[in-house]
Protein backbone atom coordinates (compact mmCIF):
# COMPACT_ATOMS: atom_id res chain seq x y z
CA UNK A 1 0.00 0.00 0.00
CA UNK A 2 1.29 3.50 -0.73
CA UNK A 3 2.39 5.52 2.28
CA UNK A 4 0.95 9.01 1.88
CA UNK A 5 2.73 12.17 3.06
CA UNK A 6 1.07 13.58 6.13
CA UNK A 7 0.82 16.75 8.12
CA UNK A 8 -1.95 18.44 10.05
CA UNK A 9 -3.66 20.08 7.07
CA UNK A 10 -3.29 17.49 4.30
CA UNK A 11 -6.47 16.11 2.81
CA UNK A 12 -7.69 13.55 0.29
CA UNK A 13 -10.77 14.20 -1.84
CA UNK A 14 -12.93 11.17 -2.63
CA UNK A 15 -14.23 11.66 -6.14
CA UNK A 16 -12.96 13.01 -9.45
CA UNK A 17 -16.18 14.35 -10.95
CA UNK A 18 -17.41 17.91 -11.35
CA UNK A 19 -18.08 18.22 -7.63
CA UNK A 20 -14.58 16.95 -6.92
CA UNK A 21 -13.30 19.78 -9.11
CA UNK A 22 -15.41 22.33 -7.22
CA UNK A 23 -14.13 21.05 -3.88
CA UNK A 24 -10.53 21.07 -5.07
CA UNK A 25 -10.82 24.72 -6.11
CA UNK A 26 -12.45 25.72 -2.81
CA UNK A 27 -10.10 23.79 -0.56
CA UNK A 28 -7.02 24.91 -2.49
CA UNK A 29 -7.86 28.61 -2.52
CA UNK A 30 -10.13 29.26 0.46
CA UNK A 31 -8.87 27.04 3.26
CA UNK A 32 -5.74 25.97 5.08
CA UNK A 33 -6.02 22.50 3.57
CA UNK A 34 -3.45 21.06 1.21
CA UNK A 35 -5.03 18.61 -1.21
CA UNK A 36 -2.49 15.81 -1.67
CA UNK A 37 -4.57 13.53 -3.89
CA UNK A 38 -7.88 12.05 -4.89
CA UNK A 39 -9.51 8.69 -4.20
CA UNK A 40 -11.77 6.49 -6.30
CA UNK A 41 -12.92 2.92 -5.87
CA UNK A 42 -11.34 2.06 -9.22
CA UNK A 43 -9.39 5.01 -10.64
CA UNK A 44 -10.01 5.85 -14.27
CA UNK A 45 -7.05 8.24 -14.45
CA UNK A 46 -3.67 8.44 -12.72
CA UNK A 47 -3.74 12.20 -12.14
CA UNK A 48 -6.46 14.76 -11.51
CA UNK A 49 -5.35 18.41 -11.38
CA UNK A 50 -1.81 17.02 -11.34
CA UNK A 51 -2.55 15.19 -8.09
CA UNK A 52 -2.32 11.38 -7.80
CA UNK A 53 -5.53 9.37 -7.83
CA UNK A 54 -5.42 6.49 -5.35
CA UNK A 55 -7.44 3.30 -5.32
CA UNK A 56 -9.57 3.15 -2.18
CA UNK A 57 -8.43 -0.34 -1.19
CA UNK A 58 -4.78 0.72 -1.41
CA UNK A 59 -4.78 3.68 0.97
CA UNK A 60 -4.16 3.78 4.70
CA UNK A 61 -4.45 6.69 7.17
CA UNK A 62 -0.83 6.95 8.22
CA UNK A 63 -0.76 8.37 10.81
CA UNK A 64 -3.62 10.85 10.23
CA UNK A 65 -5.15 11.99 6.98
CA UNK A 66 -8.25 14.06 6.53
CA UNK A 67 -10.80 13.62 3.76
CA UNK A 68 -13.84 15.05 2.11
CA UNK A 69 -16.19 12.88 0.04
CA UNK A 70 -16.91 15.04 -3.01
CA UNK A 71 -19.97 13.19 -4.22
CA UNK A 72 -23.17 15.04 -5.05
CA UNK A 73 -26.82 14.07 -4.74
CA UNK A 74 -26.82 10.84 -6.76
CA UNK A 75 -29.09 8.10 -5.39
CA UNK A 76 -30.65 10.76 -3.15
CA UNK A 77 -27.34 11.32 -1.33
CA UNK A 78 -26.83 7.63 -0.54
CA UNK A 79 -23.71 7.40 -2.75
CA UNK A 80 -22.06 10.28 -0.90
CA UNK A 81 -23.05 8.76 2.43
CA UNK A 82 -21.48 5.42 1.50
CA UNK A 83 -18.20 7.10 0.48
CA UNK A 84 -18.16 9.24 3.62
CA UNK A 85 -18.75 6.25 5.90
CA UNK A 86 -16.22 3.93 4.31
CA UNK A 87 -13.47 6.56 4.46
CA UNK A 88 -14.36 7.29 8.07
CA UNK A 89 -14.56 3.61 8.99
CA UNK A 90 -11.11 3.11 7.50
CA UNK A 91 -9.71 5.64 9.96
CA UNK A 92 -9.66 8.83 7.90
CA UNK A 93 -10.98 12.00 9.52
CA UNK A 94 -13.81 13.95 7.85
CA UNK A 95 -13.50 17.70 7.35
CA UNK A 96 -16.11 20.38 6.83
CA UNK A 97 -15.78 23.46 4.64
CA UNK A 98 -17.52 26.84 4.98
CA UNK A 99 -16.84 29.42 2.28
CA UNK A 100 -15.52 32.69 3.66
CA UNK A 101 -18.50 34.59 2.23
CA UNK A 102 -21.01 32.43 4.11
CA UNK A 103 -22.69 34.16 7.08
CA UNK A 104 -23.15 31.73 9.95
CA UNK A 105 -24.52 32.77 13.33
CA UNK A 106 -22.09 31.82 16.13
CA UNK A 107 -24.67 29.63 17.86
CA UNK A 108 -25.40 27.46 14.81
CA UNK A 109 -24.70 23.76 15.43
CA UNK A 110 -23.13 21.97 12.46
CA UNK A 111 -22.34 18.26 12.20
CA UNK A 112 -19.20 16.79 10.66
CA UNK A 113 -18.52 16.56 6.92
CA UNK A 114 -20.70 19.55 5.99
CA UNK A 115 -20.04 21.77 2.96
CA UNK A 116 -21.39 25.33 2.83
CA UNK A 117 -20.79 27.33 -0.34
CA UNK A 118 -20.67 31.00 -1.30
CA UNK A 119 -23.06 33.60 0.11
CA UNK A 120 -25.22 31.26 2.15
CA UNK A 121 -26.77 32.57 5.38
CA UNK A 122 -27.54 30.51 8.49
CA UNK A 123 -29.38 32.44 11.20
CA UNK A 124 -29.47 31.92 14.94
CA UNK A 125 -30.36 28.53 16.46
CA UNK A 126 -30.07 26.63 13.17
CA UNK A 127 -28.92 22.99 13.32
CA UNK A 128 -27.27 21.23 10.37
CA UNK A 129 -26.77 17.44 10.44
CA UNK A 130 -23.70 15.60 9.23
CA UNK A 131 -22.74 14.97 5.60
CA UNK A 132 -24.95 17.74 4.24
CA UNK A 133 -24.23 20.07 1.31
CA UNK A 134 -25.54 23.63 1.22
CA UNK A 135 -24.97 25.15 -2.19
CA UNK A 136 -24.51 28.80 -3.16
CA UNK A 137 -26.84 31.48 -1.90
CA UNK A 138 -29.03 29.43 0.43
CA UNK A 139 -30.84 31.11 3.32
CA UNK A 140 -31.79 29.11 6.39
CA UNK A 141 -33.79 31.12 8.91
CA UNK A 142 -33.80 30.92 12.69
CA UNK A 143 -34.57 27.72 14.61
CA UNK A 144 -34.64 25.51 11.52
CA UNK A 145 -33.15 22.02 11.47
CA UNK A 146 -31.64 20.23 8.48
CA UNK A 147 -31.04 16.49 8.84
CA UNK A 148 -28.14 14.25 7.91
CA UNK A 149 -27.13 13.46 4.31
CA UNK A 150 -29.10 16.28 2.70
CA UNK A 151 -28.46 18.41 -0.39
CA UNK A 152 -29.73 21.97 -0.69
CA UNK A 153 -29.27 23.30 -4.23
CA UNK A 154 -28.46 26.91 -4.99
CA UNK A 155 -30.82 29.63 -3.84
CA UNK A 156 -32.94 27.56 -1.45
CA UNK A 157 -34.87 29.66 1.08
CA UNK A 158 -35.99 28.03 4.31
CA UNK A 159 -38.10 30.11 6.68
CA UNK A 160 -38.08 29.88 10.47
CA UNK A 161 -38.86 26.77 12.54
CA UNK A 162 -38.66 24.40 9.57
CA UNK A 163 -37.56 20.79 10.08
CA UNK A 164 -36.02 18.81 7.22
CA UNK A 165 -35.40 15.07 7.73
CA UNK A 166 -32.48 12.92 6.62
CA UNK A 167 -31.55 12.10 3.02
CA UNK A 168 -33.52 14.91 1.44
CA UNK A 169 -32.96 16.90 -1.75
CA UNK A 170 -34.24 20.46 -2.07
CA UNK A 171 -34.08 21.86 -5.60
CA UNK A 172 -32.75 25.23 -6.68
CA UNK A 173 -34.72 28.32 -5.60
CA UNK A 174 -37.29 26.32 -3.62
CA UNK A 175 -39.04 28.17 -0.78
CA UNK A 176 -40.24 26.44 2.40
CA UNK A 177 -42.70 28.37 4.58
CA UNK A 178 -42.48 28.76 8.37
CA UNK A 179 -43.12 25.80 10.67
CA UNK A 180 -43.14 23.20 7.88
CA UNK A 181 -41.97 19.65 8.63
CA UNK A 182 -40.27 17.64 5.87
CA UNK A 183 -39.89 13.90 6.46
CA UNK A 184 -36.94 11.63 5.67
CA UNK A 185 -36.08 10.78 2.07
CA UNK A 186 -38.05 13.63 0.53
CA UNK A 187 -37.51 15.50 -2.74
CA UNK A 188 -38.60 19.09 -3.39
CA UNK A 189 -38.66 20.31 -6.98
CA UNK A 190 -36.67 23.33 -8.10
CA UNK A 191 -38.71 26.50 -7.68
CA UNK A 192 -41.40 24.83 -5.55
CA UNK A 193 -43.15 26.80 -2.81
CA UNK A 194 -43.72 24.39 0.08
CA UNK A 195 -46.77 25.36 2.11
CA UNK A 196 -47.62 22.06 3.84
CA UNK A 197 -45.88 19.23 5.64
CA UNK A 198 -44.41 16.28 3.76
CA UNK A 199 -44.43 12.69 5.05
CA UNK A 200 -41.40 10.42 4.67
CA UNK A 201 -40.50 9.32 1.12
CA UNK A 202 -42.55 11.97 -0.66
CA UNK A 203 -42.05 14.43 -3.53
CA UNK A 204 -43.24 18.03 -3.66
CA UNK A 205 -43.79 19.06 -7.27
CA UNK A 206 -43.52 22.51 -8.83
CA UNK A 207 -47.32 22.62 -9.03
CA UNK A 208 -47.63 22.01 -5.28
CA UNK A 209 -48.71 18.37 -5.41
CA UNK A 210 -47.33 16.00 -2.77
CA UNK A 211 -46.71 12.50 -4.13
CA UNK A 212 -46.15 9.91 -1.42
CA UNK A 213 -43.85 6.94 -2.08
CA UNK A 214 -41.02 6.06 -4.47
CA UNK A 215 -39.31 9.44 -4.05
CA UNK A 216 -35.79 8.09 -4.58
CA UNK A 217 -36.58 6.30 -7.85
CA UNK A 218 -38.63 9.23 -9.11
CA UNK A 219 -35.71 11.53 -8.29
CA UNK A 220 -33.23 9.35 -10.18
CA UNK A 221 -35.48 9.31 -13.24
CA UNK A 222 -35.61 13.11 -13.14
CA UNK A 223 -31.83 13.38 -12.74
CA UNK A 224 -31.20 11.03 -15.65
CA UNK A 225 -33.68 12.91 -17.84
CA UNK A 226 -31.87 16.23 -17.46
CA UNK A 227 -28.30 14.92 -17.19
Amino acid sequence: MPVLPVNSNEILIFGCGSYGQICYMHLSSDSACQVIGFVQDEPQVNLFFDKPVYRFNDIVPYPVIYFYAAVGYSELNYNRTACYLKMKNKGFLPVSYFHNSAIISPDVIIGEHVYIMENSVLQTSVLIGENTIIYMGCNIAHHSKIGNNCFLAQGVNICGYVTVGDNCFIGANALIFNNISIGDGCVIAAGAVVKRDMPNDSTYTLSGEVIVGDAKNRFERWVNKYR
